[in-house]
């Protein structure tokens, strides 16, 4: 989900509810955990920077990425509203910034009906835009999945993440993944560097990225 006005509305609204010094910026780094798994609580986060990955543990200790984060979006707000008893991990995909509103301020936003109203709303497209993505992105050959999901995520030109994570995310065989990245370098539009891949030929693989959104 991409910043709008949406996202504005909500951060004008937690700014009017909370004082400047009840609430901070903190920074990341790629790979820092912002969110533990299996809080009860946790603080709300406004990510005004950057793209985080969010996890959910099962109960053999797998882990799987269910969501990617962009930039204004918000964490934690499922744990705002009394509705999730343990906190998903999360996990800088980049290089974030966050304003923090602590624990003991959560009551005090919620108190605020136009934050609340502008929350319902945000969480409303937040689910209609990831009913889309899902239903949208399947519908497209695995080498255009995969060439919209490397120019999402990639860092300065670099495609970091696993593998297996990756092809459950985009509901494929690991095989599968790996023959798509197989031909991707045959086109030259990726070349492979250890464990990551560099983007060649960033236009061509626009290309074959269609219009197809994480």
């Amino acid at each position: 989900m991409k910043a709008t006005s949406i996202h504005n509305d909500l951060l004008h609204t937690m700014e009017d509810s909370i004082n400047i010094t009840d609430r901070f910026t903190q920074s990341y780094v790629r790979n820092d955990q912002i969110i533990p798994f299996g809080q009860a609580e946790t603080h709300l986060y406004f990510l005004i920077e950057g793209t985080v990955k969010i996890y959910l543990y099962h109960e053999n200790g797998t882990r799987s990425i269910i969501h990617f984060a962009q930039a204004g979006d918000i964490l934690g707000e499922l744990s705002l509203l009394g509705v999730e008893e343990q906190s998903k991990e999360v996990i800088a995909q980049s290089n974030c910034t966050c304003i923090v509103v602590p624990r003991d301020k959560h009551e005090q936003l919620l108190l605020n009906l136009a934050f609340t109203r502008a929350l319902n709303v945000y969480l409303a497209q937040k689910l209609t835009d990831r009913t889309f993505r899902l239903t949208h992105a399947l519908n497209y050959p695995m080498i255009n999945r995969l060439a919209a999901f490397i120019l999402f995520a990639e860092n300065d030109g670099i495609y970091h993440e696993s593998a297996t994570e990756i092809a459950e995310y985009l509901s494929t065989s690991y095989r599968h993944l790996m023959h798509t990245f197989k031909q991707l370098r045959e086109l030259k539009l990726l070349s492979k560097i250890g464990t990551s891949y560099k983007i060649m030929d960033r236009r061509r693989l626009e290309a074959y990225a269609l219009d197809i959104q994480y």
